[in-house]
């Protein structure tokens, strides 16, 4: 599996290691892996340096977020740090950021330190409450 997810009490947050090629299929499996792990409430931090190709377009990502936020509930998410190594991947992962902005705080780097950084300083935040829809939210935005 491309992605790989890895819970280090110490630490206070998950990490996740994405490689290869992701496609939406990944994405689910880890959404599930994540779930019965109950990390959707510790900050992550998500290394896709290593990703190849992503194979996922703009309407999946959609998807994709839909089923975090019913995953959810009511509850508010931790948040994400994703650290990316090119151009085009950078635009992906803003792209999903851009998309859950209203209820998930998402942040994308080229800089491991930096995303650290920038994820310690916001797991000591208090969460977003998660109200509304995720469709209802990106249809503000356009």
């Amino acid at each position: 599996m491309p992605l790989r997810l890895d819970v280090s009490a110490h630490e206070g947050f998950a990490r996740v290691t994405a490689t290869g090629r992701i496609d939406v299929q990944d994405i689910r499996e880890h959404l599930n892996q994540a779930r019965q792990l109950g990390t959707f409430r510790q900050p992550e931090l998500v290394d896709a340096t290593r990703v190849e190709a992503v194979g996922i377009t703009t309407r999946e990502l959609l998807s994709i977020a839909e089923i975090v936020y019913d995953a959810l509930g009511s509850d508010a998410m931790a948040p994400r740090a994703i650290v990316v190594a090119s151009p085009a991947h950078f635009r992906w992962a803003r792209t999903f950021a851009g998309l859950v902005a209203g209820w998930m705080t998402v942040g994308v780097f080229t800089d491991r330190r930096e995303a650290l950084l920038w994820l310690e300083h916001r797991a000591a935040r208090p969460a977003q409450d998660g109200a509304g829809t995720v469709a209802s939210k990106v249809a503000r935005r356009a």
